[in-house]
């Protein structure tokens, strides 16, 4: 009755079935995975889950390598993504009331996932103001949406009638269904018009006239009544007064949901034009003290150094890829011992018998993947990890400025 998570290790007290007690720091491994695979309840899997556990993954040719020694887990695999990428949130164990508290990874207390269509917005302001503030406003904009279109919905009924496109009508289209667009066409002769008054089209597509007539093409379709205008100017004034006091709402959305939320914004200023040469975090602790009450708890200070910072970024992600193929605690810097143990299991996979799903997806869906960086095979990341390395090393010669400056406060009325 143990579990491993993030940072701390809890286990449940004796005679509490949800009750945990901390019992101190911890280190997450495997083990947590293994936990939770075992530990959930077919009711709070995904149904991608359980379609994989009870029809696929015994299937050779979904899962290759399920009778290899060692090899990967996908109960395990599900349990870390549902755990660890899926949001989940805290449950209340004792009456069964759920909480507006978004959980942690690897949270040992009691949660579940959100519901895509039963999360309510104030528990979506967990994800951050903008996420909470826009999924108030989707929901909103659809129902003054729904509101203005039954407004016009006898003006749609009216333009897709028979009184209005008329019984006979052979250019009926479904797309022009309901708006004002006129099927209906006449050839008239006007005695009236010229070819230069511009007034009107005054020819034929063949552009010929019969003697001093001119023929011109008229729409055949009845003048709407008022009735139908006046729906118009209803919805017109429905949704500017709508649209009026939704953005005072929104204004007030925003409050509230902030209140709700504590955020290192909420006590914390940034500077955007510092000086270039202002590395010393030091020297701005110094400075942003005379405003604070109590402290100022921490001082970034940001470079332009974007180019080494993605560089150090993909050459980790690559380490991360790597290391599922090899075994663990394999030095990775050891470029000699890295290359070995790749090129031996490189050639344990050509010895490997392939099934038709890996040919043809390695003839097809691979490549194009590949060519986007996703599923790159052992060799391929091993040149690109020691590569990336030698241009990390140039660029930390480089000498970067500094571009901004993020002062956190130990209060918000310091910020």
């Amino acid at each position: 009755n143990t579990s491993v998570c993030r940072g701390r290790i809890m286990e449940k007290e004796e005679g509490h079935a949800d009750k945990w007690l901390d019992q101190g720091n911890a280190v997450c491994s495997t083990e947590t995975i293994d936990l939770h695979s075992r530990r959930d309840k077919e009711s709070s899997k995904t149904w991608t889950r359980k379609f994989v556990e009870r029809f696929l993954m015994n299937r050779s040719w979904y899962f290759p390598r399920k009778d290899k020694n060692n090899g990967p887990d996908l109960s395990k695999a599900y349990a870390y993504y549902e755990h660890f990428t899926l949001s989940r949130y805290l449950t209340n164990s004792d009456d069964d009331v759920h909480n507006t508290i978004r959980a942690d990874p690897w949270e040992a207390r009691k949660t579940e996932l959100y519901n895509p269509f039963g999360t309510s917005t104030s528990n979506l302001g967990e994800f951050g103001i903008g996420v909470g503030l826009y999924f108030t406003m989707l929901r909103i904009l659809a129902i003054i949406l729904i509101i203005a279109g039954l407004i016009n919905l006898p003006n749609i009924i009216y333009y897709s009638s028979a009184d209005y496109k008329g019984e006979n009508n052979n250019n009926f289209n479904w797309t022009t269904s309901g708006n004002a667009i006129c099927t209906q066409k006449e050839w008239l002769a006007c005695s009236n018009c010229d070819e230069e008054n511009g007034r009107i089209n005054a020819t034929t597509p063949e552009g010929w006239t019969k003697g001093w007539e001119i023929i011109v093409e008229r729409n055949a379709c009845p003048r709407p009544e008022l009735a139908l205008g006046m729906a118009n100017y209803a919805s017109l004034i429905f949704l500017v007064m709508c649209f009026f006091l939704l953005g005072r709402y929104e204004k007030q959305r925003e409050i509230t949901l902030d209140e709700d939320k504590q955020t290192a914004q909420d006590y914390s200023v940034l500077v955007k034009n510092p000086p270039p040469e202002a590395y010393d975090p030091e020297i701005w602790r110094e400075y942003f003290s005379q405003f604070a009450e109590k402290q100022v708890t921490s001082i970034s200070v940001i470079l332009n150094n974007h180019q080494l910072v993605r560089k150090l970024t993909q050459r980790r992600v690559w380490r991360k890829n790597l290391e599922r193929y090899l075994p663990e605690k394999l030095d990775l810097d050891d470029e000699n011992l890295v290359r070995n143990h790749v090129s031996m299991l490189m050639e344990e996979r050509e010895e490997e018998r392939k099934n038709i799903c890996l040919l043809l997806c390695g003839c097809t869906l691979f490549p194009i993947l590949r060519s986007l960086g996703y599923f790159l095979p052992p060799d391929i990341l091993v040149d690109k990890i020691f590569s990336a390395k030698e241009e990390i090393e140039e660029l930390l010669e480089e000498k970067y400025d500094v571009i901004k400056v993020f002062a956190t406060f130990e209060t918000e009325e310091a910020q």
